[in-house]
C-alpha cells in the first residue's frame, strides 16, 4: 500500500518538462525573436542550481498553521514568513505525521509512518539499520550539522545518526548557527537541521512581541504555566501497567484543570501568538544570515513544524491526544534555489513524509523505492501530475504515555487520519469507529458525517484497515516504559518543556 506517487524525475528531465509546459502555456513558436527585442531573462531551473546545493531545515516546534498570518490569521504573527513566501512555495495543506515531537520528527527524518518505525514513547530509538536523511546527505559529501532545543530530536532517540555534530542548545536556534557553520573552513556543502521550541509551552514570550497583540499580567503568565505543568503531569503515568504505585486515574482532576485553562483561553491565545511572532522573527534573521553568507540563492530552505497545539477545540489542551487539524495541520514553506517556483501556493494535501525525499531530489539524488513511504514534492511542479485518487493515510497517533478517561473511551490509544481532497477520516483503531469530516464546509471538524456518507465511510474504513496491516509492522503489544538514562542536559531540557518530572519520569 505504498503511497502511489510517481517516481520523481531527474533534474534535467524535470527541466525539460518544466520548459515544455512553460513553452506551451505561452503559445511558443520556433520563429526567431526580432533583432531589437530585449534579451529574455534567464528562467530559474534545476540546471542553474549548483550541485550540490546547501540545505537548511528550520523546524518550529508546536506551530499551528492556522495561527500564522501567512495562512490568513487575523493577527500579524508572521511578517517574515510572508516576505519569504514571495520567493518560495507555500503549502496550504501540509500534514504532520504524528501529533507530538518524538514520533513526528522520527517520521520526518526517516520518511516513514509511525507504525513502521515504532518510535512512540520515551526510550524508543530508531532501528539499528535505519538510514535517516542526515546519513544519506552525509553519504553525498555534505557536512551535516544539527542544533536542537528539544532533546527528542537528538541522540536519545537515535536522531543524531548521520550528523557530524548534534548539539542540544539552551538558546534560540537559528541565525547564529548559520553564521557559525559558514565561518567554518570547510568547502563541503551544508545540510543543517535547526529545531526551536517556540511556541511550545510554557508560554513566556519576550515583552516586545507580546506588546504587539495585547497585555497579559506577569502573575497571569505564571498561573497559566503552573496549570499547564500540573495538567501535563497528571496526564502521565496513570495508565494500566504504566502508573507508579499509588497513582490512579486522574481524569477528574485533569478535567478541572482543563476548565481552568478554558477560562484563560484569551490570555493563552495572546501568549501563544506572541511566541509565534518571536519564532517568525528568528526565521527572518536566519534568512538574512544566509544572505550575508552569500549562499541564499544556492540554498534549499525549508520552514515547517512537527505538530500543532490543542486549545480546547475538541476538549483537549497542549498536544498528542488527537489527530484533529489543530494538531496536524502545520506550515510548510520551501525556498527552492534561485527562487524557483517562487510565489506559488500549493493547495493539495501533502505529508511531511515527503520532505526528506524532496531534499534528496533537489540535491540531485532522486530517492529510491527503498527510502521510506513518502515521495518527492518536485513531481507536482515539474510534471504537473495529478494525485492518485482515493484516501491516503497522512497522520498516525499511537499513545503509550497518557490517559484521560473520556478521550480513551471515545478514541482509544491508536488513531489513523486519512485525506481524500477536502474529506478527512479518522479511524479509531481500538474502538473500531470512523469519524468523517468535510473540511471544505466544516474546517473545525465539528460534524461527524460518517452516518450520512456510508459509501465514503466504508472506503475510508477499509483503506485505514489495509494501511494498518501494511504499515503497522512495528506496533506490537504495548510494553512498559523503557528505563531512560538521560544525561543532565537532556533531563533539564525535557523538564523545561514539561515532558519529565523532577525524578526524570
Amino acid at each position: 500500500m505504498r503511497r502511489p506517487l510517481p517516481l520523481a524525475p531527474r533534474p534535467l528531465f524535470a527541466l525539460a518538462l518544466a520548459l515544455a509546459a512553460l513553452f506551451a502555456a505561452c503559445g511558443g513558436t520556433e520563429e526567431e525573436p526580432p533583432v531589437d527585442a530585449p534579451p529574455t531573462p534567464p528562467i530559474p531551473s534545476f540546471a542553474s542550481w549548483p550541485q550540490p546545493i546547501h540545505v537548511v531545515v528550520f523546524l518550529i516546534d508546536t506551530l499551528r498553521a492556522d495561527r500564522l498570518s501567512l495562512y490568513g490569521y487575523g493577527r500579524a504573527t508572521s511578517p517574515n514568513l510572508e516576505a519569504l513566501a514571495a520567493e518560495s512555495v507555500v503549502f496550504e495543506d501540509a500534514i504532520a505525521p504524528s501529533p507530538w515531537t518524538l514520533p513526528s520528527v522520527t517520521s520526518l527524518m526517516l520518511s516513514e509512518f509511525v507504525g513502521r518505525h515504532g518510535v512512540v514513547k520515551d526510550g524508543d530509538r530508531i532501528a539499528d539499520d535505519a538510514v535517516p536523511i542526515a546519513a544519506r546527505m552525509q553519504a553525498l559529501g555534505y557536512r551535516t550539522r544539527s542544533v536542537f532545543r528539544n532533546p527528542y530530536a537528538g541522540p536519545m532517540s537515535g536522531l543524531d545518526r548521520g550528523f557530524e555534530t548534534a548539539t542540544l542548545a539552551n538558546r534560540v536556534v537559528g541565525a547564529a548557527d548559520v553564521e557559525a557553520c559558514f565561518a567554518e573552513d570547510d568547502p563541503r556543502p551544508l545540510f543543517l537541521y535547526l529545531h526551536n521550541v517556540l511556541p511550545h509551552d510554557p508560554y513566556r514570550p519576550e515583552a516586545s512581541f507580546l506588546a504587539r497583540f495585547g497585555e497579559v499580567a506577569p502573575e497571569e503568565v505564571d498561573a497559566i504555566a503552573e496549570i499547564q505543568d500540573d495538567y501535563r503531569r497528571l496526564t502521565r503515568h496513570n495508565r494500566p501497567g504504566m502508573r507508579p504505585p499509588g497513582r490512579g486515574d486522574t481524569s477528574d482532576r485533569q478535567g478541572a484543570l482543563m476548565a481552568e485553562l478554558a477560562e484563560r483561553v484569551d490570555a493563552i491565545n495572546l501568549l501563544y501568538d506572541a511566541e509565534v511572532a518571536q519564532a517568525d522573527a528568528e526565521v527572518g534573521r536566519t534568512v538574512e544570515a544566509l544572505k550575508v553568507a552569500g549562499v541564499w540563492d544556492e540554498t534549499l530552505f525549508l520552514v515547517l513544524s512537527d505538530h500543532g497545539e490543542e486549545m480546547g477545540e475538541h476538549g483537549g489542551w497542549e498536544h498528542d491526544q488527537s489527530l484533529y487539524e489543530e494538531l496536524v495541520h502545520v506550515p510548510l514553506v520551501i525556498h527552492f534555489p534561485y527562487g524557483m517556483y517562487g510565489g506559488r501556493r500549493f493547495e493539495r494535501p501533502v505529508s511531511l513524509l515527503d520532505v526528506a525525499p524532496t531534499i534528496l531530489d533537489c540535491a540531485g539524488q532522486p530517492p529510491s523505492e527503498g527510502f521510506g513511504s513518502g515521495g518527492s514534492l518536485l513531481i507536482w511542479f515539474a510534471a504537473n501530475a495529478d494525485p492518485a485518487a482515493g484516501p491516503f493515510v497522512m497522520s498516525w497517533r499511537v499513545n503509550r504515555k497518557k490517559y484521560y478517561r473520556p478521550f480513551d473511551e471515545l478514541r482509544g490509544d491508536e488513531n489513523i487520519a486519512l485525506r481524500d481532497g477536502n474529506w478527512k477520516g479518522i479511524w479509531n483503531v481500538d474502538r473500531g469507529t470512523l469519524e468523517l469530516y468535510d473540511l471544505a464546509t466544516d474546517p473545525g471538524e465539528t460534524l461527524n458525517v460518517s452516518w450520512t456518507e456510508p459509501e465514503r465511510s466504508r472506503l475510508f474504513r477499509e483503506t485505514a484497515v489495509e494501511w494498518r496491516e501494511e504499515f503497522g509492522t512495528s506496533l506490537g503489544p504495548e510494553a512498559p516504559p523503557a528505563a531512560v538514562e538521560l544525561d543532565q542536559a537532556d533531563r533539564a531540557a525535557l523538564r523545561a518543556l514539561g515532558y519529565v518530572d523532577e525524578g526524570g519520569h
